[in-house]
């Protein structure tokens, strides 16, 4: 089993639960990455970053396959399910930010009254 963890160095990496070791390091983002969750795990990775892009890796290649361009940094994300075909990205712009992975446009947003600092998703 592996855990995903986002880091200051603009990188995102996976490591063995068992044996603390890293897996992968996906690099690429240009700003600190805040947030990285599994989507159709354990394949990919979606990471949001500081950069205000989403970018999702598949951990077969070790590669981005696609860059969001959200607008605004990315303080936090969640996926509705593990095959993560809806992304839910919180911003520094007072935007949650809703997007289908089958689309490379995002599908919606929300205004609120103050910075996203943190997502939960009750499932």
């Amino acid at each position: 089993m592996c855990k995903s963890f986002a880091t200051e160095r603009n990188a995102e990496k996976s490591v063995k639960k068992e044996t603390g070791k890293s897996v992968h390091t996906l690099t690429g983002h240009s700003g600190k990455v805040m947030a990285a969750k599994y989507i159709q795990e354990p394949v990919k990775v979606v990471t949001g970053s500081h950069d205000r892009t989403l970018k999702i890796w598949d951990l077969r290649s070790i590669a981005c396959i696609e860059t969001k361009f959200a607008g605004s940094s990315c303080n936090d994300l969640v996926t509705t399910d593990s095959l993560g075909s809806t992304i839910i990205s919180g911003h520094y712009d007072k935007k949650i930010r809703f997007w289908d992975i089958r689309t490379e446009k995002q599908a919606d947003d929300v205004l609120m009254n103050a910075k996203i600092t943190s997502l939960d998703l009750s499932k």
